[in-house]
């Protein structure tokens, strides 16, 4: 367990240790079974490696290297005469802030997220506008925020339930979390379920953007599964590695599942595999925002919603967005990259946690 201020020379070397001792559990243990990376991972692992020899210091910025995971750019905007711009009337121009604002019309002010920014340097990622700091990878986790509060899925999170439990699976360097875990009121424990490499990233930014909460960390020396069923609540972040994820059939409900760009780059056993760890504890919804089918992963042989439609009740019907369809085919440019976000409950359980309305899409707003 981690808690406190986030920071010390021996916060940072018990990280280190945490995650190479997972990865050698995995390499041990886990070599050719359902929980070894995809090729695709395989692959992406090699390049994101270089975050473990960062110093202490350097990885106060670790938010300035995450585009090596969502392929956007630290110095995209940095430098653009426009942000030098004092006119927010100016600023309403862009398509950026153009794209936030219709993101945010109409919602509640502690719902208009924006970069965490621990260091001034974390100014280059983006814009500021109107007092927040908006950036491309911003308007992808607002875009999720904004789906889940139309959807009255934060209502029901803040209203009924004491005590929610978040489950997001493959969470990157953990932008969505640190976003929805502030946005439920501060309130309920939010786990990430990820490959032992991308846990150091996200570990690390949400400690350093959240030094008040505690924290929790997969420990293989000292892990008993009795403890963890009685105390995980206690916690306000839970990291576990993916070869672990069973564990998460302890969890006695789990009020919000969520999964960004991360099935589509899985085989389809492990695909599978969550699908029905999801159905066992899901109490409430499931966001899922994916391709449709990643171009380049070959052990993915079906398209996601094909494999959702068998256990869920989706919103939109994946039909809605067949005039936007992934071909799967390189060679469609304009729609190999194209995501496709759903709102979706068990198949058989009554919907009284989510309200049908239009979703927020990368192109426009569908269903």
């Amino acid at each position: 367990m981690i808690s406190g201020d986030g920071t010390g020379k021996s916060m940072f070397l018990e990280i280190h240790k945490l995650i190479k001792i997972m990865i050698a559990e995995r390499e041990l243990k886990f070599v050719d079974t359902l929980f070894y990376p995809s090729e695709v991972w395989l692959d992406a692992i090699k390049h994101l490696n270089f975050v473990f020899d960062l110093s202490e210091e350097s990885l106060d910025y670790i938010r300035m290297h995450t585009g090596f995971i969502t392929g956007v750019a630290w110095f995209q905007h940095a430098h653009q005469p426009y942000r030098q711009w004092n006119s927010e009337r100016l600023k309403n121009e862009l398509p950026l802030i153009q794209r936030y604002e219709e993101l945010t019309n109409g919602l509640p002010e502690k719902y208009a997220i924006e970069e965490p920014c621990n260091k001034s340097a974390i100014n280059n990622l983006g814009v500021r506008y109107n007092n927040k700091l908006i950036s491309n990878d911003v308007l992808r986790y607002q875009r999720c925020i904004t789906n889940l509060y139309n959807s009255n899925v934060f209502e029901h999170l803040e209203n009924e339930i004491s005590h929610p439990v978040t489950v997001e699976i493959g969470a990157g360097y953990g932008g969505v979390a640190h976003q929805i875990a502030s946005a439920i009121l501060n309130k309920g424990t939010y786990i990430i379920v990820d490959l032992p490499e991308i846990l150091f990233w996200s570990i690390n930014f949400i400690r350093i953007n959240n030094p008040d909460k505690k924290l929790w960390i997969y420990d293989a020396e000292s892990f008993d599964l009795d403890e963890f069923k009685r105390s995980y609540k206690n916690y306000d972040y839970i990291f576990i590695p993916n070869y672990m994820s069973e564990i998460l059939k302890v969890l006695e409900s789990v009020d919000l599942y969520v999964n960004l760009l991360s099935f589509q780059e899985m085989s389809q056993q492990q695909v599978a595999f969550y699908l029905d760890l999801i159905q066992r504890n899901l109490n409430g919804v499931f966001y899922s925002e994916n391709f449709s089918k990643h171009w380049m992963n070959t052990e993915l042989t079906s398209k996601l919603h094909h494999l959702y439609e068998k256990c869920f009740v989706m919103h939109p019907r994946p039909e809605q967005y067949s005039s936007i369809e992934c071909s799967n085919d390189p060679q469609e440019l304009k729609t190999v990259w194209n995501l496709f976000p759903f709102i979706m409950c068990l198949n058989g359980q009554q919907n009284t946690v989510f309200k049908q309305v239009p979703l927020h899409t990368p192109y426009g707003i569908i269903g």
